[in-house]
């Protein structure tokens, strides 16, 4: 009898009071997905009995793995859908196709797929292949190269760039970001919308359309109202992530390589994305990478760990959905405050620069009431072949006021008769003249960077830098001005860069360099040796108030 009384208590206490785990759990409903999904790319997945592949005999194992931990839940709930990025297999055969859709299959969710350069491999040499014949349009049908999905008020658009006629696919992309209507957008390609350039190990899209001369990007943004949140991309087998305008561009390790194989997952939430990359291998279970400090192996990365798998910013990171228009009043990717904040440690050099109340002309030409008193800077000296220092060096003078930034570059040379000075178009490769380069990462940004050259002919280049320079575009034309001035035993570059092109965030990593062809090389303030890319070794300086 009294277990029956104290039961009737009970209940009557349930109904009276609130429940605070329900509530706490409706004051927490931000924190809820709205709904999750993975991205893997580059399976390359080959047909084992009729081709041999030592470089992805593991694929379909790795293949096999993820899936497993998909399907168990190993490292997280069952995501919404999967997203793989091209490439699925290696060398674009019937057979090969028919084992990746079977492995597709297993999954225990849907999954959108596009196809990448090796899915093309039968046709490679051919730039004008007839893709609905294609072994991957006999598979999947005419209409798997591009997919359109509306998930929770989120536009998903996965499209292939097909390199015979991609303004096609930019125009189906342009059409989705016209016609459908969505809180932000998610878009997925194989290329990247960015690469190196062409010299280098990979294009983006906008080079492989470079014949077209825009920023894929900004092209997107005229439709998307700055909808475009993130670009989903493979190809470059590696872990990247950076940020132009309001996109973030993200690459996603090859699942097909034994030596990097992974995943990202992303959280979507009302007002945020959060990623984190797992790593896949066949005899253990997975877990998010950790950071491990080791030895230096390239000269973005500090560990044989994060050349493999990416900085630790490259395997876990978050953003908001809400477009950010300042771009470069961020740092590591978090919001800079107002005012002064100490530079990355790796900035070893610091200079302080204060406002000027001169006017400045931009015609080539040193003048004191410009220049005299303002802060300088010695390039170090040029050596000859035998690593001796030659008898004239580079000296440069940094200013500012409330408008622009500006630089004036005196470059000594007796033999001015040697200089070498070809090219007029802008964005011409202007590193295989004499010139000057001038790299500035505003507002302490450890791996984002705008770039600047000038040759004796006043010609100039700009490019902006992500990923710690492994990733350029020179399709970006930013709103500066130079001229030149030469004499009988130096030329001269006076340079002014308006704070509305870079923005004016302090403190500014920064390096100068002078690059001599005839007889010599080119050395830098920082003395930076072979690739000047380096913004882990660039000195800073204050804009003081």
């Amino acid at each position: 009898m009294k277990l029956l009384r104290l039961l009737l208590a009970l209940a009557v206490l349930y109904y009276i009071y609130p429940q605070p785990i329900v509530i706490a759990a409706e004051q927490d409903r931000s924190s809820v997905p709205v709904f999750t999904f993975v991205h893997i790319t580059d399976t390359h997945i080959i047909d084992t009995d009729s081709i041999k592949a030592p470089n992805y005999q593991f694929s379909t194992q790795l293949f096999e793995r993820f899936t497993e931990l998909l399907n168990t839940e190993k490292n997280h709930k069952l995501p919404d859908f999967v997203i793989i990025s091209g490439d699925l297999t290696d060398k674009g055969d019937k057979k090969s196709f028919i084992k990746f859709m079977k492995l597709t299959q297993k999954i225990n969710c849907p999954v959108y797929f596009l196809g990448g350069n090796h899915d093309v491999m039968q046709w490679r040499n051919s730039e004008k292949t007839d893709w609905d014949k294609t072994y991957y349009t006999q598979i999947f049908g005419t209409s798997a190269w591009n997919n359109s999905i509306l998930y929770n008020n989120a536009l998903v658009l996965t499209a292939s760039l097909r390199r015979s006629d991609g303004e096609n696919t930019v125009a189906w992309i342009e059409n989705e970001l016209k016609t459908t209507t969505g809180t932000f957008t998610i878009v997925s390609t194989h290329f990247p919308v960015y690469g190196q350039r062409k010299n280098f190990s990979y294009m983006g899209i906008s080079e492989y359309l470079g014949g077209m001369g825009f920023d894929l990007q900004k092209h997107f943004d005229r439709y998307s109202k700055d909808r475009v949140i993130l670009y989903l991309t493979g190809h470059t087998h590696i872990n990247s992530v950076s940020r132009k305008s309001n996109v973030w561009n993200v690459t996603t390790s090859a699942l097909g390589s034994p030596t990097s194989s992974g995943y990202r997952f992303f959280e979507v939430n009302d007002n945020k994305v959060k990623s984190t990359f797992y790593h896949v291998t066949l005899s253990s279970s997975t877990v998010p990478i950790e950071f491990k400090p080791g030895t230096k192996t390239d000269n973005y990365h500090l560990s044989p760990e994060e050349n493999r798998f990416g900085t630790e910013i490259e395997r876990k990171f978050e953003f908001s959905t809400i477009p950010e228009k300042d771009f470069f009043r961020t740092i590591s990717y978090q919001m800079l405050t107002e005012g002064t904040v100490p530079p990355p440690a790796y900035w070893l050099k610091s200079i302080l620069i204060y406002p000027s109340t001169r006017t400045f002309v931009i015609d080539g030409k040193y003048d004191d009431t410009e220049w005299k008193s303002t802060t300088t800077v010695s390039l170090y000296r040029f050596r000859d072949s035998q690593n001796k220092p030659l008898p004239f060096g580079t000296t440069a003078y940094v200013a500012y006021d409330k408008e622009n930034l500006y630089f004036f570059i005196k470059c000594h040379d007796p033999y001015i008769s040697t200089i070498t000075a070809t090219l007029t178009q802008r964005d011409d490769n202007l590193w295989i003249d004499d010139s000057v380069d001038v790299y500035l990462a505003p507002g302490g940004q450890q791996s984002q960077y705008f770039h600047f050259i000038v040759n004796p002919l006043n010609t100039q280049y700009d490019e902006t830098c992500y990923n710690y320079g492994r990733t350029r575009s020179s399709t970006w034309d930013g709103r500066w001005y130079s001229a030149v001035d030469k004499g009988q035993d130096y030329w001269n570059i006076e340079i002014k860069i308006p704070f509305k092109t870079i923005g004016s965030s302090s403190p500014v990593g920064f390096n100068i360099s002078r690059r001599r062809v005839y007889g010599f090389y080119n050395l830098s303030y920082t003395g930076i040796q072979k690739s000047l890319h380096q913004p882990q070794k660039f000195a800073c300086f204050y804009l003081m108030k």
